[in-house]
């Protein structure tokens, strides 16, 4: 099986989140996960053919802004404090990306900004 296709399952902070590793692979965090089997506050449950299944100590709820951007390329938290929390999560997890698409609208959020505007 391609690897690409292959399903993992990922439970951050009790929140489970199943998708494929070619969604997850943009971060290098998750690329170590996966070919090692083991990463920092992560550890891995089952791993097969066909899926891979981690918990990962970190918070859920935020994590689900991070899926969120994985798959549409969009940010879903608007407030300062929640980009910085999703800023912190962002580099946990090595996602260079959304680290800089964060600080970006904490920018324009600073600037006052109309999310409408956007380039």
């Amino acid at each position: 099986m391609d690897n690409n296709f292959k399903l993992v399952t990922l439970n951050v902070g009790g929140k489970l989140f199943t998708t494929y590793y070619d969604t997850l692979k943009r971060s290098s965090y998750f690329q170590e996960l996966i070919q090692n089997k083991k990463g920092e506050q992560a550890v891995a449950i089952k791993s097969d053919a066909q899926e891979e299944s981690f918990f990962i100590d970190r918070d859920g709820d935020i994590f689900e802004a991070i899926m969120h951007y994985l798959r549409s390329c969009d940010i879903l938290e608007k407030t300062p404090e929640r980009l910085k929390k999703l800023k912190s999560e962002a580099a946990f997890f090595k996602f260079d990306e959304l680290v800089m698409k964060v600080d970006q609208a904490l920018y324009a959020n600073l600037c006052g900004e109309d999310d409408e505007k956007k380039i």
